[in-house]
């Protein structure tokens, strides 16, 4: 299949300047990194339009439970980010043992 921004634009259901900003960034030639892009992003605002929809924003994990959390702080940070405790700890380290 030919990759234009339209069809990306289609697949992802996405805003053509997000689209864009995703192929200038990587080139047409990175195709398969911009679908991983464009669809994490899919992920992440369609979290965010349904924040009951009980899925990790990054990894689509459904370990959401207060006790799926190592602490108060994680669990505030998930009602901000909607991140599980995995993608938490991958994104901003995991502090276990300072």
């Amino acid at each position: 299949m030919t990759h234009t921004l339209k069809t990306l634009m289609e697949e992802y259901q996405l805003p053509k300047e997000i689209v864009a900003i995703a192929v200038n960034t990587l080139g047409w030639y990175e195709i398969e990194a911009i679908e991983q892009m464009l669809s994490a992003l899919q992920s992440l605002l369609d979290s965010m339009q349904n924040p009951d929809k009980g899925q990790c924003a990054t990894c689509t994990s459904t370990k959401l439970s207060p006790e799926d959390f190592t602490d108060n702080l994680s669990r505030r940070e998930f009602t901000i980010s909607r991140m599980c405790q995995v993608c938490q700890d991958k994104v901003f380290g995991n502090e276990e043992g300072y």
